[in-house]
């Protein structure tokens, strides 16, 4: 029976030694991939994926640069790992770079410009541009606390415009969204920067195809102006 028994515990010894052998080293290879992969002064430098987080293993889309500057807040440069090319410049009031602050760009995989603009406390505020990857523009914004307020601009490809909103400082008053060659596609009122009350889709002839009405960002219901004979229902 003892004999037995100091089998069984060599056993469990040995089992146990060959489990964290086999399995240390797995979770190490977690942690160091969570971890800039190197450090020199102030900058570090990591693998990072799509979201952000720091992934020190191969086949990652981006690596980034990132440090204090001095002021109380952190730098970022962020690169497409397979080109070299910067991907974003931007500003972060904490060392996690969570919280936007200051300048932020971003850039397509050519080089060429993607978006432009400022954040305080994550909250988007002043002119931001954005262009398409062949330079072409797509937006001209103007926001207060993340709002899009005074007169906001989206652009198709070929130049022809997209939609324009007309606000107050709160973000209150009118957007419309165009088909190409200029006719109205959508209409409707913002509130808080957000699409509020009865919106009309037309049709390219510029009769009412759809009524859609929104409280805040919620649809409520749809009227099928044609094909429902002006009943509604809740979507």
């Amino acid at each position: 029976m003892h004999q037995s028994l100091n089998n069984l515990y060599r056993y469990c010894t040995l089992v146990l030694v060959c489990s964290l052998t086999l399995f240390t080293p797995l979770f190490a290879q977690k942690d160091e991939a969570t971890k800039p992969f190197k450090v020199d002064g102030d900058t570090l430098y990591a693998l990072v994926n799509h979201f952000g987080e720091i992934l020190n293993i191969p086949g990652q889309p981006y690596y980034r640069k990132w440090w204090p500057n001095g002021k109380g807040k952190f730098i970022e440069n962020l690169f497409y790992a397979d080109s070299g090319k910067i991907a974003r410049i931007a500003e972060y009031s904490d060392k996690a770079l969570k919280v936007k602050d200051g300048l932020y760009l971003t850039f397509h995989g050519n080089g060429m410009m993607d978006d432009s603009g400022y954040y305080a406390n994550n909250k988007k505020q002043g002119i931001h541009a954005g262009w398409y990857e062949g330079g072409e523009q797509y937006y001209v914004k103007k926001f207060k606390d993340d709002i899009p307020i005074d007169t906001c601009f989206t652009f198709m490809e070929d130049g022809q415009m997209a939609s324009v909103s007309i606000t107050d400082s709160l973000g209150n008053g009118l957007y419309q969204q165009y088909l190409p060659g200029g006719k109205v596609l959508l209409i409707g009122r913002l509130l808080g920067g957000e699409r509020n009350g009865k919106w009309q889709l037309k049709r390219e002839d510029g009769t009412k195809r759809m009524e859609i009405s929104f409280e805040t960002i919620l649809v409520v219901f749809t009227v099928l102006l044609a094909c429902l004979q002006n009943t509604s229902r809740l979507i």
